[in-house]
């Protein structure tokens, strides 16, 4: 990122230094003017080309509203039911950041359906939109729509929860959920005594989340 935002301020420094070289160059022309007195039709002839360019600064003008109208794109974030005040919050904190990068933001639940998620990515898609945030609808069920996204030129954004093949979202951002069930297990074991019963609720089958913390339970 930050050489990429390198290279655009090298490009832009380049083209300034081009025009102050032809700013310096400039002058030259009246020299050559100067030089030749007799030629008074020269004037005449230099009104032209401010006609001509009179067409591309209009269109210019013209552009300019239009660009600035588009805005930098819609962004939709999608996550599972908003009931649960987790996720509700990240869809919240989400489309607040975005917005305020300027963004159009379309807030979509899937409920934990990959169907119905595969329905709001198809909505994104034809809308064309810069950028897909993703609360997953399962790991395995989700690469399909992740994937045809990318076929779209759309990024997709995973948070929380990851999808279980590489390369297929353009970053998944996920905590150390092993780690955490370990520390937490160790913390119940003490508690306990190291002995005693104990019930294990878990999450949903399709939430790779669950298992891993399943599974750093099991191993204290």
């Amino acid at each position: 990122m930050k050489s990429s935002k390198s290279l655009k301020v090298l490009g832009l420094l380049l083209v300034f230094t081009l025009l102050l070289g032809a700013c310096q160059a400039a002058p030259a022309a009246p020299a050559a003017q100067e030089a030749a007195p007799t030629e008074e039709a020269a004037p005449a002839e230099e009104a032209a080309p401010a006609e001509e360019a009179a067409p591309t600064e209009a269109a210019a003008e013209e552009a300019a509203p239009a660009e600035a109208a588009s805005g930098p794109g819609l962004v939709c974030v999608i996550v599972p039911p908003v009931e649960n005040p987790f996720f509700g919050a990240m869809s919240e904190i989400a489309a607040a950041k975005a917005t305020e990068l300027g963004y159009e933001v379309l807030q979509l639940v899937h409920d934990d359906d990959a169907n119905k998620q595969m329905e709001l990515f198809e909505t994104c898609i034809a809308r064309a939109a810069s950028a897909i945030i993703l609360d997953n609808a399962g790991a395995d069920a989700s690469v399909a729509a992740v994937q045809k996204a990318k076929d779209a030129g759309i990024p997709s954004f995973l948070v929380d929860r990851e999808i279980t093949q590489e390369g297929v979202a353009a970053a998944q951002i996920v905590s150390n959920n092993y780690q955490g069930a370990t520390i937490l297990a160790e913390y119940f074991v003490e508690m306990m005594g190291e002995e005693g019963n104990f019930v294990e609720l878990t999450g949903r089958d399709t939430d790779t989340n669950a298992h891993i913390r399943s599974q750093g339970y099991h191993d204290v």
